[in-house]
């Protein structure tokens, strides 16, 4: 028996029951779907929840799993990549109007955004203007930092369901830092504690 925990807002829940029921038949186990919200989450609370791969996509309760994850687990991470590829595409500037918009609605600050960019990749408040005003991609801006910050690797946490620490993309765990940084300043912490001082 084996059950999958699937996260309800992620539009390809029904492809993925779909390739786990073909692998489950195959290998003559008894499998159960639950859709849920907090798929995610559940990992945290409950220890029988052993395997969190690539969250907030599925969980799976461990019985049998080593027959089917090699399978699943090569359908997500083709997905992961594709996933990829379109945040590295996306304009510099249209990511900057939506980081700062999150701070400002919590009463933060642009000023305090442009501090937290440039403290993670060493670009000045300058050149954040001017990648802002062009047509550079989130992906490049990333690629292209001059200075990424060493103490940016104590960066830890979940953001958008990932541990940031955990994700093997070395381009997109440079976004995830950006993220939960802006989560960070978004929550009220202190410009001192969000900057590892």
């Amino acid at each position: 028996e084996a059950v999958f925990y699937l996260d309800a807002p992620v539009s390809n829940s029904g492809r993925l029951s779909g390739l786990i029921r073909e692998c489950s038949h195959e290998y003559n186990m008894a499998e159960y779907y639950a859709v849920d919200f907090g798929a995610d989450g559940m990992c945290f609370e409950d220890p029988a929840l052993r395997y969190s791969i690539f969250p907030p996509y599925f969980l799976c309760r461990n019985v049998g799993l080593e027959k089917v994850m090699p399978l699943i687990s090569q359908e997500m991470k083709e997905n992961i990549n594709m996933d990829n590829k379109k945040v590295y595409a996306m304009s510099f500037a249209k990511v900057y109007l939506l980081l700062t918009a999150k701070a400002e609605k919590k009463g933060r600050t642009i000023d305090e955004v442009n501090e937290i960019i440039c403290w993670l990749t060493g670009y000045s408040t300058e050149e954040i203007d001017d990648a802002r005003n062009s047509s550079v991609t989130y992906g490049d801006f990333f690629q292209n930092a001059p200075c990424p910050n060493p103490n940016r690797k104590a960066i830890k946490g979940v953001v958008c369901g990932i541990r940031v620490e955990s994700i093997e993309e070395p381009l997109m765990q440079e976004i995830r830092y950006l993220d939960k940084l802006i989560d960070e300043l978004a929550k009220g912490k202190s410009m001192d504690k969000i900057l590892r001082r």
